[in-house]
Order: C-alpha cells, then sequence, then structure tokens
C-alpha cells in the first residue's frame, strides 16, 4: 500500500462486470479513479470497448482508452492478454511438466507471456505519470487458471519493485481476487440495469452478446447463483445450464473445481 494519503487511483478497466465492480469498490473505498481500458487488436473488442465508454459515464468517471493494438500485433492474430472465461489459449501442462509450452503457438489462441504483469506496468506507469499511487484491477478467484498472475501476492511483488525502482510508492489492488463471479455479481443487487450495460461476450452477434459462449454462460449462471435480475440481451434466450437447481439454490453444492471451469478459462485441445 503507498504511504501517503493520495487517493489518486487507475483501474484497468474492460467494461465487464468484474472490473466494473472492482471499479466500485474503488470508489466506495475513498479512491478517486479513473478507467483505463486497452485496445487490442482483437475485432470482437468493439462491444466491450462500447460497453466501457458506456459504463465509464453511468459511473461518473475519467476514462481513457490506450491504443495496445501494434504491441498485442507482435504476438499473432490469436494473442490473448487476459484470462478469463470465453478465453482459450494453447498453453498445456502435461503430467508431469513443471512447465506450461506452448503449442503451435503462432497459429492457436494463447496468452502473451507475462501479459498481466505486462498491463499492470503499463498502468502503474500511467498512475506515476498522472500522480496517482493506486492501481486496481478486477482479477476474480476463477481468472487465469489458478495462474500467480492473477493473484495479490504477485501484485504486491510488482508494486513493491516499481516503488523501489522508481522511488515513488504504488499499490496495485486486487480487490475481489478470493471472490468466484456469482459472489462478486452480489455488487449488482439493486443495480441490474448497470449490470445490463457491461460486456462479457466473446462471440457477439453484431452489437449484442450472444447469450451461449463460455463468458456469456459464466455471466447468466452466476447472474443467477447470485439473486439478481438478468436485464441483458442476449442473441439467444436459452442456453445450456451447467449446474442442478438445488446448486444454484446453494451454492456451497458447487465445489471450486466446478466454478472454475465455468468461470475460468478453457485450455484448448492439443
Amino acid at each position: 500500500m503507498s504511504d501517503n494519503n493520495n487517493t489518486d487511483a487507475a483501474a484497468v478497466f474492460s467494461g465487464g462486470p468484474d472490473s466494473t465492480a472492482a471499479a466500485l469498490w474503488a470508489k466506495e473505498n475513498g479512491y478517486d479513479v479513473e478507467l483505463v481500458s486497452y485496445q487490442f487488436h482483437d475485432e470482437k473488442q468493439y462491444g466491450e470497448l462500447r460497453s466501457a465508454m458506456k459504463v465509464a459515464e453511468l459511473l461518473d468517471m475519467e476514462h481513457t482508452v490506450i491504443d495496445f493494438k501494434a504491441p498485442t500485433n507482435a504476438f499473432g492474430e490469436n494473442a490473448q492478454m487476459f484470462m478469463h472465461a470465453g478465453t482459450d489459449t494453447a498453453l498445456q501442462k502435461q503430467e508431469g511438466d513443471e512447465h506450461a509450452m506452448m503449442v503451435n503457438h503462432k497459429k492457436a489462441p494463447h496468452l502473451v507471456p507475462f501479459a498481466s504483469g505486462v498491463l499492470l506496468s503499463m498502468t502503474a506507469s500511467y498512475a506515476i505519470y498522472n500522480s496517482a499511487n493506486s492501481v486496481i484491477w478486477g482479477a476474480t478467484a476463477d481468472d487465469g487458471s489458478n495462474n500467480v498472475h492473477y493473484r495479490q501476492e504477485f501484485a504486491d511483488e510488482l508494486a513493491d519493485f516499481v516503488s523501489r525502482k522508481e522511488d515513488y510508492p504504488v499499490e496495485i489492488a486486487l480487490p475481489i481476487a478470493d471472490k468466484h463471479k456469482y459472489e462478486i455479481l452480489e455488487t449488482y443487487k439493486g443495480r441490474e440495469d448497470l449490470f445490463a450495460e457491461t460486456w462479457s461476450c466473446k462471440e457477439p452477434v453484431g452489437d449484442t452478446q450472444c447469450g451461449t459462449c463460455a463468458a456469456c454462460v459464466a455471466r447468466r449462471v452466476s447472474a443467477e447463483i447470485a439473486g439478481i435480475e438478468d436485464h441483458t440481451t442476449y442473441d439467444q434466450d436459452e442456453y445450456e445450464h451447467p449446474f442442478t437447481d438445488a446448486q444454484i439454490e446453494d451454492p456451497s453444492l458447487i465445489d471450486d473445481d466446478e466454478l472454475h471451469e465455468i468461470g475460468g478459462s478453457p485450455l484448448s485441445e492439443t
């Protein structure tokens, strides 16, 4: 944590329900938040960025979009910067291997190495440039396939390194990193219209979220478990529900592996 009283913060912001929940957390905890979105080379990101702009307006927060297309282009057309529901990667772990390996990494969907570290470092640089001391990131317990880069410990180590080398106090806070998506969506009770403006979809149909991709299923199931009314417009009303009625009624019946499978990052087949 920073050692002064500066409450200015830069929040990594995608326009999704998780990053919006993190921004709300920051605001409710006294931070003066500027939302920072990154535009990648993904042509399907249009809906996400549009939602980010709309949600930023609804939250009455300053919003900056950083063009990050050129750096991601260098890693191939299927490079992914974040791991979450609906993000396929070619990172595979074989039994007995200590390290993940990339399979046909130039063509298959894959995660850019140290991607979260790159974006957090960039956001920290932007924060320092604007005299802010805090970076907020809405990583969740389901993100990253248990990748340490999505945990507070990693953020603390990165913040300590930046602070020491820049001689400037910086914190990187992951306020919802220990929560599953359904727990995070409880934030939207009484804010259902705001939730409907957020974006999750990885396979949009025009300007509409499809309703059936992994990201949409995670969103819809989590909203149901959280007990919030989902006012989101989906292209498909019906979808394959992964849980029983009993599990929806009592989430304690769902083990962490099941929650992670729904809300996390499926690995592509080798």
